[in-house]
C-alpha cells in the first residue's frame, strides 16, 4: 500500500499562457509605437538607454508570468490541496477543513484569480486560475464529502457498542485504586 494519494485535479494555467501568447504580438507593436512617438517628440540622445530599459523590463515582465505559469503548482488531493512554488519557497498544505472562504468572479470566465481564505495560513490567493468557479467548486465538493465522511466515521464509532462486561472491567479498572477511605483523606487535606 503506498502512503502518497493519488491527486485529484491540478490547476491549470492554459488559457493564461495562451492569452500573453495572443496579445504579445499587440504589446509588441503598442511599445513600438512609443518609442516611435518618443523618438519624433524627443530631440535625438535625450532618451538615451530608456527604451531599452522599457523593453528589458517589458521581456522580464512576460518572461515572469509564463514562469509563474509553469512553475506555481496547486494540487488537489482527496482531503487537502498542495501548493508549491519553488522560486519563493513556497509548499504549503491547505487541509479542506481548514478552508473559511473562497472568493472569485462572479461568473465563469477562462482564467481569474482565487482568493482562499483560511482559519489558519491567511489568505491565499491563486493567480490565472483556469476556469476559476470549476475549481472553487470542486475545493468546496472535497470539503463537503470530507465532512459528510467525518460525521459517518463518528456515527460508525458510536454505533459500535462495546460489551457490557469489557465497559465494566474497564471501569473497574480506572477505579480500582480509589477507596472510600482514600477518598475521604484527599478530601480532609484539601481542606
Amino acid at each position: 500500500m503506498s502512503l502518497v494519494k493519488s491527486p485529484l485535479a491540478k490547476v491549470g494555467r492554459e488559457n493564461h499562457l495562451n492569452h500573453i501568447i495572443n496579445v504579445l504580438p499587440l504589446i509588441t507593436v503598442v511599445f513600438g509605437i512609443q518609442c516611435y512617438i518618443m523618438s519624433q517628440i524627443t530631440p535625438a540622445g535625450e532618451y538615451g538607454d530608456f527604451p531599452l530599459y522599457l523593453a528589458g523590463s517589458l521581456i522580464a515582465f512576460i518572461c515572469g508570468l509564463f514562469y509563474y505559469d509553469k512553475n506555481h503548482h496547486v494540487i488537489f488531493y482527496q482531503d487537502h490541496m498542495h501548493i508549491n512554488f519553488s522560486l519563493f519557497g513556497t509548499n504549503k498544505v491547505i487541509h479542506y477543513k481548514d478552508i473559511r472562504e473562497i472568493i472569485g468572479p462572479e461568473e465563469e470566465c477562462k482564467f481569474s484569480s482565487l482568493m482562499i481564505k483560511t482559519r489558519e495560513q491567511g489568505n491565499i490567493i491563486l493567480h490565472f486560475v483556469d476556469y476559476p468557479l470549476t475549481v472553487k467548486s470542486l475545493i468546496l465538493e472535497q470539503k463537503a464529502k470530507n465532512i459528510v465522511n467525518l460525521y459517518q466515521e463518528m456515527q460508525n464509532v458510536q454505533a459500535k457498542p462495546r460489551p457490557l462486561k469489557e465497559a465494566i472491567k474497564e471501569y473497574e479498572e480506572a477505579n480500582e485504586n480509589i477507596t472510600p477511605e482514600s477518598h475521604d483523606d484527599d478530601q480532609d487535606k484539601a481542606a
